[in-house]
């Protein structure tokens, strides 16, 4: 089993780093996992937890990011879609992509293109 700052990584850490990817509130998975709210706490806070965390995040992105984007298209292709909606989810994605923050700051060396069939 990998370790965390020289502790073995238990189940219960890994299911509190499952909830946690969950968006589940550190209370509630205290009360789900019949732990304390400072265990969950300290397994968040922990960098190597943290990291484990922000693998498996890493990982799901990189597995529906190619659904997103095919649901995305068709639904800019979609002419019965109103353009205040096609735009609204348009700056979703940029504004969670941080694009519009970039774009913001002046940053010449990105390039966007797009393109319409």
């Amino acid at each position: 089993m990998p370790t965390a700052k020289g502790k073995n990584i238990t189940v219960l850490n890994m299911d509190i780093i499952d909830l946690w990817a969950q968006g589940v509130s550190a209370a509630d998975t205290a009360e789900r996992l019949k732990c304390s709210v400072d265990t969950v706490r300290s397994v968040r806070n922990n960098a190597e937890y943290k990291r484990i965390f922000y693998e498996r995040q890493n990982a799901q992105i990189v597995e529906l990011l190619p659904l997103a984007v095919r649901r995305l298209t068709d639904m800019l292709k979609d002419d019965s879609v109103q353009a205040a909606v096609q735009i609204a989810a348009i700056r979703e994605v940029f504004d969670r992509a941080h694009l519009t923050e970039l774009l913001d700051a002046g940053n010449k060396d990105i390039k966007i293109t797009v393109t319409y069939e």
